[in-house]
């Protein structure tokens, strides 16, 4: 764990912009006496950001619940703070000496707000040099984008019926021509046990190829 920590903290010397995701349906515990994951994290962004500034963003997730929360404490006749989260007060005094571009309220699960975060962050990464030619779609060869299509085929039909470690391997492959409409394949589908293959074999069938074999 500390060293995956640290591997994510030393990354955000390479990366245009941070962004800090925090749950605002409660109270942010990051007093400086407090020893919290909080804590920790804001100190870590402090340290980073102070020897290597970057844009730092701040999103206050659950949004809709923090609303909800305030909405019904007005229906119970208690004081209602609609539009608010978990301690605004030390979540300020957590973020004071943070360099903090800008703080959106956002619903992940429903998406509210977070169309005005990408644009606010579009704004601010460079624009990098295209990585491939535009009329290039992937890096892949054609022999492994069909075995991952044949494999996305094999584990829809399978559905829980056997785990995923079927491994596809393609033996031959045919481009269209010489009389031949569509390609020609020929793959070999892998499977970890030999109890295995009579559930594939059963399943494969589907798979509207003689030119398949399990092994």
């Amino acid at each position: 764990n500390e060293y995956l920590v640290a591997e994510a903290l030393d990354s955000l010397r390479d990366v245009d912009a941070v962004v800090y995701i925090v749950d605002g349906s409660r109270p942010l515990k990051a007093a400086a006496e407090a020893e919290t994951d909080e804590r920790f994290l804001i100190e870590s962004l402090k340290k980073s950001l102070a020897g290597n500034p970057k844009p730092l963003f701040v999103l206050l997730n659950k949004k809709d619940l923090w609303q909800k929360i305030g909405a019904s404490r007005s229906n119970q006749g208690q004081q209602a703070a609609p539009g608010r989260f978990g301690s605004q007060e030390d979540f300020r005094a957590a973020l004071e000496g943070l360099p903090v571009k800008a703080i959106f309220p956002v619903a992940a699960k429903s998406g509210e707000g977070l169309e005005d975060f990408l644009r606010e962050l579009e704004c601010v990464l460079p624009e990098g040099p295209a990585l491939y030619p535009e009329d290039e779609l992937t890096d892949q060869s054609l022999r492994n984008v069909v075995g991952e299509l044949i494999q996305e085929k094999l584990f829809y039909l399978l559905g829980d019926e056997l785990p995923y470690s079927c491994a596809i391997e393609i033996e031959q492959f045919k481009e269209p021509g010489e009389g031949r409409k569509h390609p020609e394949i020929m793959a070999s589908i892998h499977v970890e046990r030999e109890s295995q293959k009579p559930m594939v074999d059963r399943k494969s069938t589907r798979l509207n190829s003689s030119h398949i074999t399990i092994s």
